[in-house]
């Protein structure tokens, strides 16, 4: 109580009369230690300890203190002021010697009772300490909870829970424990508070004194961040303000819901502060990042939350920068040198030449996997939260050309692989692939085909490095979007590099992909135009097509086609859309009327020949147009037609046909036609097409359909003014088959008469 402090100057005076020094000091130090087991134990200070038994014994550890500060001034004047005392007392100060560590420097030079019990003073001295400020701040702890390391860290835990961060970092302190996470929860808490400034702090210091891999503890920092928002101290200060007016005056009534919700001030959508705080903000921030917010997914991040998430990722990269330093150095400490070379002698030089030793497998293969995982997670939380344009610009920022990533071990070479080449596009973030992969995934393309036009729209010529990682970068774009088969893309950057020849090309691929009439049309003609501007850079000097082709690998198709191959597309584009409107959407899908296609492939031949008989009875001019561009077998496909009309009895359509194809084939060529649909009328329907015979130019021919139509008679008629014994011969054979006796004997007396 209140007489401990005249009870400890008469302590304190009784033991200055002893003439030893020492014997003072290990009788005050002695009498503190029993007094401080018997006061201070779990026993006396339980956790749920009362104030006042907690007042009572914070009064104690301030007479605790005081004979242990005596018994400290007593053993420095033993020691002389010598370099023990020193050395104890900046020990004890900086708080970083060990028990062991103080009796084995002090051993050299003292008698071990005496290091022993300075030793003893400082472990107690700072044991007292700490407990009179954890009582004073009216925190129950005992010797027990400050025993070993393992109850300090339970203290440690304690205080944390209670949120008691500047107690539970000075325990840390005096106990030597970690002190990582006290840290870690102060900023975590001040991050829910909005305190982003006081929380760097406090993360700076935990990210400092953790011992392994940061990307957890810097993960977990986002994760708290993004997680929901932060909470809003005016609105609940406001609430509980409202509630000590308003309940006071409604105590003697029964409150009904109204009146309950009423007396809390709660609005119907909590936390309606929260959105208002955010549109406000978006409303006064005209930067990129509040557009991005507002154009992009629902991110639950303001642009202040966001910024401080990408300050963490970026400090996750500069944690793993110092912990590379701290490896070298343990790398340095680990070197095994020759006998006669110090490592002592080497220090100066690895402090002038950090770079060329850091410059090893194990240094930079750790620093570039810390890096790179921090720089990609950077670059998926900016798609996360809807900053696409800023997670292009981390591939192509303005006039300039990103920093490539740090050395990796996949670049060293060893005995059992080859040397890889490095992608000289990738950065930290990661490659051009990586960012396509995202922008597919968040439909964020034409943010990068954005980003792209106007960066080329800007370019200035003088700057060649810039406009060469721009080409290869669009080189790259390009090849990642044919190879995952995103064509509408490709042909957008195909257009953006001004490779007219590719864009007509992907148009054809865009046709043979269209649901609809209207779409492959359209493609179609975007093709068309695409190759007549191809052709007309041809003749401009200096164009850009040529500086698109450059860089990429394999044979460009704008470098195979001639002039002479681009008007040939542009007609078979010009034919392909009169095809298209030939049809209608219920004649199924597009691809089916593609005339584009390998010439030597059996199926793109198939298909273009069935294209052709199809369109002989829609538009014939528009067939024979198809027919001979393509160089299609005539023949074979007008047999094919005349049959189909035959066999469906189109008798008009069948005439109409063949007025058509008077005159563009050859006379034995028109008889193989007209025998086709000849034999559909004898065999299938069992009819007699006596004007098709009679079309028929060859009397051969006309001889094979009378007989295939039974008319064997007017077959010998045929055969016998033609003059032709074979075919006389083969109606003979066929009458006798037939029976047909007449005939046969007719047959039989003319070729008696010829023979």
């Amino acid at each position: 109580g209140p007489g401990n402090s005249h009870l400890q100057c008469a302590y304190t005076e009784l033991l200055s009369l002893c003439s030893d020094e020492l014997v003072s000091a290990k009788t005050a130090l002695s009498l503190c230690i029993n007094q401080m087991r018997n006061v201070l134990s779990s026993q006396q200070l339980p956790e749920n300890a009362s104030m006042e038994t907690v007042g009572r014994a914070y009064h104690a550890t301030e007479t605790f203190v005081q004979g242990l500060l005596f018994a400290k001034s007593q053993l420095r004047k033993v020691a002389g002021g010598s370099e023990l005392s020193s050395n104890s007392e900046r020990g004890r100060d900086a708080d970083d010697s060990s028990s062991d560590a103080g009796s084995s420097s002090v051993g050299s030079q003292f008698n071990d009772e005496l290091s022993e019990v300075i030793l003893q003073a400082d472990i107690w001295l700072r044991r007292a300490e700490l407990l009179q400020s954890l009582l004073g701040s009216g925190i129950a702890a005992s010797l027990n909870d400050i025993a070993d390391q393992e109850s300090s860290a339970r203290l440690r835990d304690r205080l944390v829970v209670d949120e008691r961060y500047s107690m539970a970092v000075y325990t840390c302190k005096k106990c030597k424990i970690d002190g990582f996470p006290v840290w870690n929860a102060w900023g975590h808490a001040l991050i829910r508070m909005e305190r982003y400034t006081q929380a760097r702090v406090k993360f700076k210091q935990a990210l400092q004194l953790h011992k392994g891999d940061p990307a957890p503890v810097i993960l977990e920092i986002i994760n708290t961040i993004e997680g929901s928002p932060p909470v809003d101290v005016s609105a609940v200060r406001s609430m509980y303000e409202h509630l000590a007016r308003s309940a006071p005056a409604i105590l003697d009534d029964s409150l009904s819901a109204d009146s309950y919700l009423n007396v809390l001030y709660m609005p119907s959508t909590f936390p309606r502060s929260e959105r208002s705080r955010r549109s406000q903000e978006s409303a006064n921030d005209n930067s990129l990042h509040s557009l991005d917010f507002e154009d992009g997914p629902r991110s639950n991040l303001d642009s202040i939350r966001f910024l401080e998430c990408v300050n963490y990722l970026q400090e996750f990269a500069r944690v793993n920068v110092l912990h590379l330093e701290e490896h070298s150095w343990w790398m340095f400490e680990e070197v095994v040198l020759p006998n006669d070379i110090s490592k002592s002698s080497l220090m100066p030089i690895f402090h002038l030449h950090a770079e060329q030793f850091l410059d090893s497998f194990f240094a930079f293969n750790f620093l570039n996997e810390s890096i790179k995982y921090a720089c990609q997670h950077l670059l998926g939380f900016m798609f996360r939260h809807g900053h696409y344009n800023d997670a292009c610009l981390l591939f192509f920022p303005p006039n300039a050309v990103p920093p490539p990533p740090q050395p990796s071990s996949l670049g060293i070479v060893t005995s059992s692989s080859s040397p890889q080449r490095p992608d000289p596009l990738a950065t930290d973030f990661g490659t051009i692939d990586d960012l396509c992969d995202l922008c597919i995934g968040y439909g964020a393309m034409s943010v990068l085909e954005e980003v792209l036009s106007t960066r080329i729209s800007s370019a200035i010529p003088q700057d060649v490095g810039v406009n060469q990682y721009t080409t290869a970068a669009l080189a790259r774009i390009c090849v990642y979007c044919e190879s995952h088969k995103h064509f509408n893309y490709l042909h957008r950057f195909q257009v953006i590099k001004k490779d007219h020849v590719a864009a007509g090309l992907c148009c054809i691929q865009l046709f043979m992909n269209s649901s609809s009439q209207e779409e492959a049309i359209r493609h179609l003609e975007n093709s068309k135009m695409h190759f007549e501007d191809g052709l007309s850079a041809r003749y401009k000097p200096g164009d850009s097509t040529k500086l698109a082709t450059m860089g990429i690998r394999g044979k460009s198709a704008s470098k195979n086609l001639t002039e002479e191959g681009l008007v040939k597309f542009s007609a078979r584009v010009a034919i392909q859309v009169d095809v298209v409107r030939s049809f209608n959407d219920a004649d199924g899908p597009q691809w089916k009327y593609s005339l584009f296609g390998n010439p030597n492939d059996p199926e793109t031949f198939r298909r273009r020949c069935k294209i052709a008989e199809t369109l002989v009875e829609r538009n014939f001019d528009l067939a024979f147009q198809v027919i001979y561009e393509l160089s299609l077998p005539a023949v074979d496909i007008y047999a094919g037609v005349a049959a189909s009309l035959a066999e469906r009895k189109k008798g008009g359509q069948l005439t109409e046909f063949f007025r058509n194809i008077k005159g563009t084939i050859e006379d034995d060529d028109w008889d193989q036609v007209l025998g086709a649909a000849i034999n559909v009328y004898a065999n299938k329907h069992k009819e007699r097409p006596d004007r098709l015979i009679d079309m028929l130019t060859s009397s051969h021919r006309k001889v094979l359909a009378c007989v295939v139509c039974g008319r064997l008679k007017s077959a010998f008629q045929i055969a016998s003014r033609s003059g032709s014994v074979a075919d006389v011969q083969y109606v003979a054979h066929q009458a006798l088959h037939a029976n047909a006796l007449p005939v046969l004997d007719m047959c039989k007396q003319w070729l008696a008469q010829y023979m």
